[in-house]
């Protein structure tokens, strides 16, 4: 039972069981063994062991070869079998005498020594042999207990080899727990030694990579103390800047460290000293092939090609020299204004004072070559001013090569180069009477302007190209920002803007004196016999045209100087002023005058009007007023080309006279002088909706000479119906008297009804066939004729329904017959006035 308790007590395995809450899990000998890496002998030990452990032979005492002494008293079959093993056993169960012991005499142990004597020496005896046989029958129980015993002391001792086994193994286990902590602790200890180590590194990185920027102080105060003017042009000397800048930028952002601003102060001073030393060399190196090449114009023999060399191509080398220095030089000018900005000021200023003194005689040479005192206006600014335009590119593309800065010095110093041109061309300019003249210089003026910007248009389009197909690197950058071309319109626009103001003045001028202040002759009013022989002459034109084939562009041109020719004076000079200024002033200079000019004619053709009307001839009246529509059309076919209502919101435009003035475009169906919106016939636009009040003057015009044609044409019905009208409305009583008191007067009679019908055919028909021919005389335009036309006929229509009316129910259906229906009527004024 000790045995069976003591095994109790040992674990059961060592799998890994749950403990009470606080205390470590034990490992299974599985997971033990995971954890452990053997060697190939030890495997192959441990494999052998296992191996021998698969046998369990009997333990030794069982063995007969093997039978170990027992501190126990011995049965007497154990003292029997302890002999020498003569005896077998045999199969049935031994008798006393046989299984008893023999001792050293030869007897057996269960014979009596002494002889039996007494009963109770027998009884003795035989309890002895009983003892004997109880104890034979019972030694395999006892054996097989002393087995069970062995068995129990073995595995006693097994259980407790197994505790010890176990304690060194939870020994090994604490020992491998405490190795494994302390490697642990070991590999945290190792990392965050290396962690500090690798911080330390990297601030000794950081505290040399910003010291760095604190020692190229030294180096770059070394390089600066090199003597020799030619220090710039070392390869080593913008790589020098080039740190410097970099230095400055991050102290700049960099004011917390130590002695920060003294060091800012330092690179900034030697960044200033290197730019300084940039520009000495520059000025230098300006200066000396300044003198080279003022020396060399100075020969006599000098040739054309060698003197634009000399002023270029000299030139051009050393921009291939400085422009890297110089570029450099811009970017930090720019970066640093309140530093480098005078310092660059200076360089360019040197160049540009350089390349005027140069550039002076030469530009004096050829402006007097082209004698601006005896040369025509005209060719003096063409021939100059393109001398000016080429000289001006060629000194702004040497610039860019120079320079991608200074564009404003630039321009001035260009401006001062045409001034040589512009002091004897002003004065010329400013004097010129003729108007045309002033346009012409205009004209060259926008086309040299033109013509400068359409190169540069076509360049950037080519540069755009080229970006878009290679994508430019820094350096392309900075070469295509010196690609850019010169803007001439400024430098022209100067003296331009004095033949403008020039042309203006006199533009304005002859408004006052030949429009205004026109007095027409007797010549300027005969009309229409001026039309008739324009008419004449344009036929005549056309036929000779189609016979000969003749230029048409040449031909029309023709026609319009001949058709003005037939205008009213005031209205053509009017229309020339404005087809002058129209593409040489700005619109709104344009606009002002243009008003001007119309206003100003509209007051002529009124006095000249009057003066037709004056005319002691039949026809002067309605002369008069188809002279004054006839040329209203002409000035607002003007007013199409000024736009009056510029910056206006929702301005309807007016259309031109080629689509008449009773075009489509123009006029909406509503009524002129009451009729004209049963006709169709559109109007004019409101004085309201276009400048001048055009429209609505040519409205009410059109008005009276229709008004005028309807009075005399229906002046007999006219008459009667307001004779008779007047007479009944002098009655208030029966109306079956007042027919027969009509019919009683002398001049409302049956047959003075017919007579006063026939009479108004007859006037009728004279009045407007005469009215019709004096229109197409004045008006060419068949469309506008016939605008005028369809009120005519509705008024004369209305007119005679009132005198047909007024013989209705009063007289006989037979004087009804012999007047005319409304459609009647219609059908006649259309016969009379085709």
């Amino acid at each position: 039972m000790s045995s069976l308790n003591a095994s109790s007590k040992r674990p059961q395995t060592l799998s890994s069981t749950s403990g009470p809450v606080g205390q470590k899990q034990v490992l299974s000998m599985d997971a033990w063994e995971s954890t452990i890496l053997l060697e190939g002998r030890q495997l192959e030990s441990i494999t052998a062991w296992k191996k021998q452990s698969d046998e369990n032979p009997l333990p030794l005492k069982f063995e007969e070869e093997h039978i170990a002494p027992s501190s126990r008293p011995g049965t007497p079959l154990r003292a029997l079998k302890q002999r020498e093993g003569s005896i077998r056993p045999s199969s049935r169960p031994g008798t006393p005498v046989l299984n008893a012991t023999v001792n050293a005499r030869g007897r057996h142990s269960l014979h009596p020594v002494n002889p039996i004597h007494t009963p109770q020496q027998f009884h003795d005896w035989f309890a002895l042999i009983e003892r004997s046989i109880q104890h034979s029958q019972e030694s395999h129980f006892r054996t097989h207990l002393s087995q069970l015993t062995s068995h129990l002391d073995k595995f006693q001792d097994l259980n407790e080899t197994l505790d010890r086994v176990d304690g060194q193994v939870i020994q090994m286990l604490s020992a491998w727990k405490s190795v494994e902590d302390g490697g642990r602790s070991l590999q945290e200890a190792s990392e965050q030694l290396v962690e500090e180590k690798n911080r330390l590194v990297q601030v000794t990185d950081a505290i040399s990579a910003r010291l760095a920027y604190f020692q190229e102080l030294e180096r770059a105060t070394r390089m600066l103390n090199h003597p020799g003017d030619d220090l710039v042009l070392q390869p080593d000397f913008l790589i020098m800047v080039e740190r410097v800048d970099i230095c400055l930028e991050f102290l700049q952002s960099h004011r917390n460290y130590r002695e920060a601003d003294i060091y800012i102060l330092r690179f900034q001073q030697c960044l200033i000293r290197a730019m300084s030393l940039i520009k000495i060399f520059f000025t230098a190196s300006i200066r000396t092939l300044s003198s080279e090449v003022e020396r060399h114009l100075a020969e006599k023999t000098t040739s054309t090609l060698s003197i634009t060399h000399s002023l270029y191509s000299k030139f051009a080398s050393l921009a291939t020299q400085m422009a890297p220095l110089l570029s450099e030089f811009e970017r930090r000018a720019i970066i640093h204004p309140s530093d480098l900005q005078s310092l660059l000021d200076e360089c360019q200023a040197t160049y540009l004072a350089t390349r005027k003194t140069l550039l002076t005689p030469r530009i004096l040479t050829e402006v007097k070559g082209l004698d601006p005192a005896h040369s025509e206006i005209v060719e003096l600014t063409r021939t100059g001013c393109g001398y000016l335009r080429q000289l001006c590119e060629d000194e702004f593309t040497l610039y860019r090569r120079f320079f991608s800065s200074g564009e404003e010095r630039l321009y001035r110093y260009l401006e001062t180069l045409c001034d040589f041109l512009y002091d004897d061309l002003r004065p010329r300019i400013l004097h010129e009477q003729r108007i045309n003249v002033l346009c012409e210089v205009c004209t060259v003026l926008q086309a040299l302007m033109v013509i400068g910007n359409d190169i540069q248009g076509d360049e950037e389009d080519d540069a755009e190209e080229r970006e878009s197909v290679v994508p430019e690197t820094p350096k392309e950058v900075t070469d295509s920002s010196r690609m850019q071309k010169l803007h001439i319109a400024p430098l022209l626009q100067m003296i331009l803007q004095d033949a403008q103001t020039r042309l203006v003045f006199k533009a304005q001028a002859i408004v006052q004196s030949d429009v205004r202040l026109h007095v027409p002759t007797e010549d300027d009013l005969r009309y229409p016999e001026k039309l008739i022989q324009y008419r004449t002459a344009r036929a005549e034109r056309q036929k000779a045209r189609a016979d000969a084939e003749e230029d048409a562009q040449s031909d029309d041109d023709q026609e319009t100087i001949e058709q003005r020719r037939s205008w009213y004076p005031s209205v053509g000079k009017a229309a020339w002023i404005m087809g002058m200024l129209q593409e040489f002033v700005k619109p709104a200079i344009f606009r002002d005058i243009a008003q001007e000019a119309i206003a100003f004619s509209r007051e002529a053709l009124e006095v000249a009007s009057q003066r037709i009307a004056a005319k002691d001839t039949p026809s002067a009246k309605v002369d008069a007023k188809l002279f004054l529509i006839h040329h209203l059309l002409i000035l607002k076919d003007l007013t199409t080309e000024v736009d009056f209502n510029a910056g206006k919101p929702d301005t309807e435009q007016l259309p031109s006279t080629s689509e008449g003035i009773f075009g489509i475009p123009l006029f909406r169906p509503v009524a002129l002088l009451g009729g004209l919106a049963s006709l169709g016939v559109p109007k004019l636009l409101s004085g309201a909706e276009t400048p001048l009040n055009i429209d609505q003057e040519l409205k009410l015009v059109c008005e009276r000479l229709i008004s005028d044609c309807v009075s005399a044409a229906t002046l007999p019905v006219r008459t009667f119906v307001q004779r008779s009208s007047a007479y009944l409305n002098t009655f208030t009583t029966a109306p079956l008297n007042e027919k027969s008191d009509l019919l009683s007067q002398d001049f409302a009679t049956p047959e003075q009804a017919l007579e006063t019908n026939r009479e108004f055919k007859r006037v009728c028909e004279q009045e407007v066939r005469t009215w019709i021919s004096r229109v197409r005389l004045f008006l060419d335009d068949e469309r506008t004729v016939s605008a005028l036309v369809s009120p005519l006929q509705h008024q004369i229509v209305e007119e005679y329904a009132l005198f047909r009316g007024l013989l209705t129910g009063r007289y006989g259906q037979e004087l009804l017959l012999e007047t005319y229906t409304e459609m009647g009527l219609m059908n006649e004024l259309r016969q009379w006035l085709a």
